[in-house]
């Protein structure tokens, strides 16, 4: 049986009560700011509905780690982001399009409107789901033998073809241009190939290196285990250099996250600490990779020799960089501004145009964009909605209603079916679910993660596939 990884020795459920002070606290930092109380009825429900969601959330299992994950996500991005944007506005502006940064610096009552929206869905969230946790859980131990004494030649070709497959579409997306942020994608490739390499090398790649690390933890395997983080923390650092993408490494860190959360790894104190260093190293390395972008635009010279650059011209000013690093990752993140914006632009919802405006080029995204925000079509970047600002885009009050709902049966019911069905690798589908549930509550594009989740769920079939025709399963 698979021993539980410091994660599980803390008695983090036990300090679960602590959460709620963060409601209080986001009331009287207010109220200090704006001397106004309006906050009180919206914050207070929200207090109330966490009370009930903590009272059934009394455990840290794998089959709730998306239920925390929800839970923390608003408070981060909303409820605790509602003082700071009321003390100062002006820390999402260099975010949104130039286009609606009036209405942060002049209607900060609509941001008091955007806390009632973004209270709603999590009221309605907390209670659905405290409903269905009453039920209890599948057994998270149920699935640990079920790797531990398959064929290790399962673990060998996926040691040996992995290292190969980066190599080979690391190459085809630098020779084609495939996926790289500022430059000119050239010309198509047929049957869509550049789409199919750039999802290889964004999920595939990534769960298969999961599926090497989970199958080595379960195997006792340390050695294994490590090769695999090391595969992990190769590609991150190869995707950034290739595309130029800020989220990279942190995107790698987080599937490490997500995986022991998810009980696929062991982690022990030093473990956990060179995660934290690798997280800073990550967060410390995003002014870099804006400079990196912006050399590209204008250089011919090598990717080395511009990195190498852009590292010298970003760190002039260490604590300058740090503190400018830990600001924009945590205002790039959508959150409660989007859904002010939103509220504050749009006199009403979709609603029966949703399906046609999905079904066109660029989505609901899109259409904030170009129709709402009002920016160029030509424009390089899309502003995300947000989780709550596209359930209410999508369909008022009602949306949020369905969205609130949906989101509780997803986040009890998925990970409940990966631990108790028929899934040979359970923390790697939770891992995958974890990874697409973030990118949803953050970003909120809804309606734009089809194909990275058709080609995640391509990716756990085919995992699936070779375990049962190749009798990767414990005898009986």
């Amino acid at each position: 049986m698979l021993t539980r990884s410091i994660i599980y020795t803390i008695p983090l459920a036990q300090l679960r009560w602590f959460i709620l002070l963060a409601f209080p606290a986001a009331f009287v930092f207010a109220y200090q700011i704006t001397g106004i109380t309006e906050s009180a009825y919206s914050l207070g429900a929200a207090m109330g509905a966490c009370a009930w969601l903590l009272y059934r959330l009394d455990s840290m299992k794998p089959e709730v780690i998306a239920v925390w994950l929800v839970l923390l996500v608003f408070l981060a991005f909303y409820f605790l982001r509602y003082p700071v944007l009321l003390y100062d506005p002006a820390t999402v502006v260099i975010t949104h399009p130039p286009s609606i940064s009036g209405i942060f610096l002049n209607d900060r009552t609509g941001l008091t409107e955007a806390l009632n929206l973004a209270s709603f869905v999590f009221v309605i969230f907390c209670i659905t789901s405290g409903i269905q946790l009453r039920n209890g859980f599948a057994k998270s131990d149920s699935y640990n033998t079920i790797l531990c004494h398959g064929n290790p030649k399962i673990l060998f070709w996926l040691l040996v073809s992995v290292p190969l497959l980066m190599i080979a579409l690391g190459y085809v997306a630098f020779i084609y241009r495939i996926g790289q942020m500022g430059v000119d994608p050239g010309e198509p490739l047929p049957f869509r190939l550049k789409g199919v390499i750039f999802y290889a090398r964004h999920v595939l790649i990534p769960l298969l290196i999961l599926a090497i690390i989970c199958r080595a933890t379960l195997a006792s395997d340390r050695r294994l285990a490590s090769v695999g983080l090391i595969l992990l923390a190769m590609h991150g650092v190869s995707d950034a250099m290739l595309r130029g993408s800020r989220s990279s490494l942190l995107l790698c860190l987080l599937l490490v996250v997500f995986l022991v959360t998810s009980e696929g790894m062991k982690i022990r104190r030093k473990g956990l600490a060179i995660i934290g260093v690798l997280a800073l190293c990550g967060i410390l390395l995003m002014p870099t990779i804006i400079q990196y972008r912006f050399l590209r635009f204008d250089h011919d010279a090598g990717l080395l020799h511009l990195f190498f650059r852009a590292l010298s011209l970003a760190n002039q000013d260490f604590i300058g960089v740090l503190s400018k690093s830990f600001n924009d990752l945590y205002f790039r993140i959508p959150g409660i501004e989007t859904a002010w914006a939103i509220n504050y632009l749009v006199e009403e919802p979709l609603g029966r145009g949703l399906l046609e405006t999905m079904r066109s080029q660029f989505g609901v995204t899109g259409y904030l964009n170009f129709e709402v925000y009002q920016v160029p079509v030509e424009a390089y970047t899309l502003f995300a909605p947000g989780f709550v600002g596209w359930l209410y885009l999508a369909g008022g009050w009602l949306g949020l209603t369905i969205g609130g709902i949906a989101l509780s049966l997803l986040c009890v019911r998925m990970p409940r079916w990966f631990y108790g069905g028929p899934l040979r690798s359970p923390p790697v589908a939770n891992t995958f679910f974890l990874w697409i549930l973030f990118v949803s509550l953050t970003d909120g594009t809804l309606d734009g993660n089809f194909l990275l989740i058709a080609a995640g769920v391509t990716t756990l079939i085919v995992l699936q596939f070779i375990d049962r025709v190749m009798n990767f399963s414990a005898p009986a």
